[in-house]
């Protein structure tokens, strides 16, 4: 607006002054062209601090995680006409990390693909996440990505392998294949110092598998209270595991656990009460509970039976 009043004035002064010249006035709409009006930045400079802010909060959350790591482009699936391939590996911009991989379907139909297992660093993880549907004979660029939350919960900073496999199946969710477990190391493997972990209370230990009772804290993502357990899997094939008769403070209780693991895997699980149920039964406060372990192999045969564990707090 200032720069268009200025030209008004420039010619108001040319037609009133007859001393000015045709050059004169050239010179003077010259200098009013270039002059930069003047636009109020209160609002923007309020929220470019509030931007600059998030952003420097971001990176001092990000700050822990080392992406001093790489891989080269390996094939993680190749089986019935499907491919997969990881491509490359890093954090983004929040600090999730992210495995770029090339799903190639050579079949004559539409197929989902879909993770199944994965764990990161030896420890198994439910939050890696894949989901595409890629057509007959196509293509897709997509990404499997592992949340800072996780990341964080497990105490890791640098990825150094990952173990998977992955569920195919067709439009009609029909199962099309279940790879087997394959792994995948990063240019920070061999030096990556493996360490899990285990203090607490062993509350089982056989058919080489441990269990570790490391406490209870209110979960307030699931509006939950949940003992967390380390696990250790020292056998060569899958487990699964649930609980049986579980009772808090006498009375029984239906919580949330069904975990499964890879071969030679550790895992931090936990095992979850939801609190309307807990109040239904007048529990306020977990003072001791009474569960078994029920463990099976792929072929759902039985590995082990806990036995009644009780664990007090």
């Amino acid at each position: 607006m200032k720069r268009v009043l200025t030209l008004f004035l420039v010619l108001a002064m040319a037609f009133s002054a007859t001393a000015c010249s045709f050059s004169d006035l050239q010179k003077e709409l010259e200098n009013a062209m270039k002059e930069p009006e003047q636009v109020s930045t209160d609002g923007d400079s309020e929220d470019n601090t509030k931007d600059n802010a998030e952003e420097q909060e971001t990176e001092k959350d990000n700050s822990n995680a080392s992406s001093d790591f790489s891989i080269d482009e390996t094939v993680l699936l190749d089986q019935d006409n499907v491919k997969i391939t990881a491509k490359s590996l890093e954090y983004d911009y929040y600090g999730d990390l992210i495995l770029d991989v090339l799903i190639e379907n050579n079949t004559d139909q539409t197929l989902n693909f879909s993770i199944d297992q994965f764990a990161i660093n030896g420890y198994m993880t439910e939050y890696a996440f894949l989901y595409a549907t890629v057509s007959a004979g196509k293509k897709s660029n997509e990404t499997i990505d592992i949340p800072k939350d996780e990341l964080d919960f497990l105490d890791i900073k640098t990825a150094a392998d990952m173990t998977m496999t992955f569920s195919v199946s067709t439009e009609e969710y029909d199962e099309y294949l279940r790879s087997a477990p394959v792994q995948l190391k990063t240019s920070a493997a061999e030096t990556y110092d493996y360490k899990y972990d285990d203090n607490g209370e062993v509350i089982y230990d056989g058919s080489n598998i441990k269990i570790v009772a490391k406490g209870l804290f209110e979960n307030a993502k699931y509006d939950t209270q949940s003992i967390l357990l380390y696990i250790e899997n020292n056998n060569d094939f899958n487990i699964t595991m649930s609980t049986d008769d579980v009772s808090v403070n006498g009375f029984m209780i239906d919580p949330f656990f069904y975990y499964d693991m890879l071969p030679n895997s550790h895992a931090l699980a936990t095992v979850d009460f939801d609190k309307e149920e807990l109040a239904s039964n007048d529990i306020s406060s977990i003072k001791d509970v009474t569960l078994s372990f029920h463990i099976i192999d792929d072929n759902w045969d039985t590995v082990t039976e806990s036995g009644e564990i009780n664990i007090t707090f």
